[in-house]
């Protein structure tokens, strides 16, 4: 078929699309007739797929295999629910001739956008379309991709040399040219914008005339609170009660208040400290060196090596008796140091016997259990002499004292160390949080404002009750896992200020980050855990790593090798959902380690993601390790990035 008719007949293909208009028989598309396609759905395509007008723009396709390797397909139906549009995207250019992990400096030095990155960044790599929906489907579908991603700021079609533009693209982007020209049939980038798609909303604080909005919004989600308060709560809350140490936060659109965020100052962290493990965020309060945080090995270590009191000699020596009291009648031990023994009697009153010559530590529920305890021969009488003199040590050094023997719970005759933290607040709670569901994309902007309202605070944190469904803003935010003793009948969940402002990007591993990954490693909890991370890492040095980066701080940590012995896994695992004929040998790749603080969570699946870019590998492994446990006490897991501490990006 010669040039001509192409074009004559992609002329009468819009000029029936013109009369459809007129006669209205062609439905108007919305972002509410969007749904996702899968890989199994090929079939559906093939229906619309167009290869005369599709292989100009985009070359010779394969679509089962685009689809297999695609990061996100999205298709569009009509009020007869059949699929009239499609779009393919990725995480890379559709350039053969580029490397994906290549793409950000050439964008940059070739185009000029050095405010694109991976993060930020989305490629489409095919659009397939019914020629009665040619001018209206695609419209709906990147509106759709900028809702579901929302920190997505470009959407990029690589247009090819002598290809200017497609006239299913319309006026909804703008075309990129190189930055030196050299002519003009060279290729060229069409761009679309976020700003062109997603509504723009003024944040502000809430005022006492916003109630007669926010009622009504709120009341859509839930009766409650106009049942107990009445229909003026909000102007209460605004006028009445300024003190109550609550800020209320809108979004605006075409002057009414679509979205609303009530945040109160007030936490309850005793509470929260004793049903949920906070440790990792140091309790949601600030730094404080008589934190009693950490009673690990390494940290009692640490903390023995900085006590400069003239009570540490003495200390010692009390020590050192027990230690020498204990050889004497047990022989020596059984090779395996034991520190404290924890005498589970039906009473939940405890007595402590040191048998440590050199420290003083609590045992808990993850470091020896009962079987591996050293049995003590000590008579009552000597082990309540022990537990009166440490008192009277106590007594002498704050550290050792009644309220840190306080910070220790019994249930059911274990003894869980429930740890303290005396730092400044640095939460805040949400209370209500509400949109109208054509504006839901506004709630994001609104949690960006409010670590604005409490400048000092570094979490902002949600209690949810346990009986109900999941909600959509759990997403946001990472959950916290409670104690295994508590009984606080909601989910806590928190968001962290460098997660929401934060600039987050994954990188390959420099020279330069191994201090930063040092530190990384430090903070996990399980020192056994810790050990083995290190040994893998030695014995796996040449293998590619990959940072997560949040304002040039290493949040995250990935190792990845390319799995070569295929047979054994098809062998052994259920893999038939993997399409072997369209990944190739040496695109299947394996997770050895992965850390990543809890705190960007929420992150997660971009640094996967990121990590299939960078290491070059269609299909990723991850070998996980069942849970390991003797007589209840939890020994060893393989959720690595669990262990790790928060720490705040300055």
């Amino acid at each position: 078929m010669s040039f001509v008719s192409k074009t004559s007949d992609m002329r009468g293909s819009f000029a029936q699309v013109r009369k459809s208009i007129l006669q209205r028989s062609i439905a108007m598309l919305t972002v509410q007739d969007v749904i996702r396609i899968r890989p199994s759905e090929t079939e559906d395509l093939k229906k619309i797929y167009n290869k005369p007008a599709v292989e100009p723009m985009f070359g010779d396709i394969d679509i089962k295999e685009i689809l297999a390797k695609s990061y996100l397909t999205l298709g569009v139906k009509d009020p007869a629910q059949n699929v009239v549009g499609a779009i393919v995207v990725n995480t890379y250019p559709n350039i053969k001739a580029l490397p994906p992990w290549e793409w950000q400096p050439w964008i940059e030095n070739i185009y000029g956008m050095d405010d694109a990155w991976s993060r930020n960044t989305l490629w489409i790599h095919l659009l397939m379309y019914d020629p009665m929906y040619s001018l209206f489907f695609l419209k709906p579908l990147v509106h759709y991709i900028f809702q579901l991603r929302v920190f997505l700021q470009y959407l990029i079609v690589v247009l090819p040399p002598g290809k200017y533009r497609m006239d299913i693209l319309g006026d909804l982007g703008t075309i990129v040219m190189p930055k030196e020209e050299t002519s003009k049939n060279g290729q060229r980038l069409y761009v679309f914008n976020r700003e062109n798609f997603v509504q723009k909303y003024k944040i502000r604080r809430a005022v006492e005339e916003d109630n007669d909005d926010l009622v009504p919004l709120i009341s859509t989600h839930s009766l409650r609170l106009e049942e107990l308060y009445g229909r003026y709560y909000i102007a209460e809350i605004l006028t009445r009660y300024k003190d109550s140490g609550r800020q209320i936060i809108v979004a605006e659109h075409l002057g009414n208040a679509v979205a609303v965020l009530c945040l109160n100052e007030s936490v309850c962290y005793k509470v929260l400290n004793e049903e949920f493990e906070l440790t990792c965020y140091n309790g949601l309060k600030k730094p404080h060196p008589d934190d009693l945080a950490d009673l690990s090995l390494d940290a009692i270590c640490h903390s023995l090596e900085n006590l400069h009191s003239k009570y540490e000699d003495e200390i010692l020596e009390i020590i050192e008796r027990t230690s020498a009291l204990e050889k004497k009648s047990d022989g020596g031990g059984d090779g395996e140091e034991t520190l404290v023994h924890v005498d589970y009697s039906e009473s939940d009153s405890f007595s402590l016997v040191f048998t440590s010559a050199s420290l003083l530590f609590f045992q808990d529920d993850e470091a020896k259990s009962r079987q591996h305890s050293v049995e003590s021969n000590l008579t009552k009488e000597s082990s309540q002499d022990i537990l009166k003199e440490y008192m009277i040590a106590g007594e002498k050094d704050p550290r050792l004292n009644e309220d840190a023997m306080s910070a220790y719970s019994s249930t059911r005759g274990i003894h869980a160390r429930i740890p303290e933290f005396r730092g400044e607040p640095n939460a805040f709670c949400l209370e209500i949080a509400a949109a109208y569901p054509d504006h839901e994309v506004g709630l994001m902007q609104l949690f960006e404002a409010a670590f604005e309202t409490f400048p000092d605070r570094e979490y902002c944190i949600m209690a949810v009750p346990s009986t109900t469904p999941v909600n959509r803003l759990t997403k946001y935010f990472t959950r916290v896992v409670p104690r295994s003793t508590g009984v606080f009948p909601y989910e806590l969940y928190t968001l962290h200020k460098s997660a929401v402002l934060g600039s987050v990007r994954v990188v390959a591993g420099r020279s330069k980050h191994i201090p930063a990954v040092k530190r990384l490693i430090s903070t996990i909890r399980i020192t056994r855990l810790r050990s083995n991370i290190r040994k893998r890492h030695q014995q796996n040095i040449h293998l590619p790593a990959v940072r997560l980066l949040c304002e040039e701080q290493v949040m995250g940590l990935a190792v990845l090798s390319e799995e070569t012995d295929l047979l054994y896994l098809q062998a052994h695992y259920d893999l038939s959902y993997i399409n072997a004929s369209v990944h190739k040998p040496d695109s299947y790749g394996v997770i050895e380690t992965l850390l990543m603080n809890p705190i960007f969570q929420r992150h997660s699946k971009f640094f996967l993601r990121e990590l299939h870019r960078l290491g070059d590998f269609s299909v990723l492994f991850y070998r996980h390790t069942p849970l390991r446990h003797h007589r209840g006490v939890q020994r060893e897991t393989a959720h690595e990035s669990t262990a790790i501490h928060a720490t705040t990006v300055t």
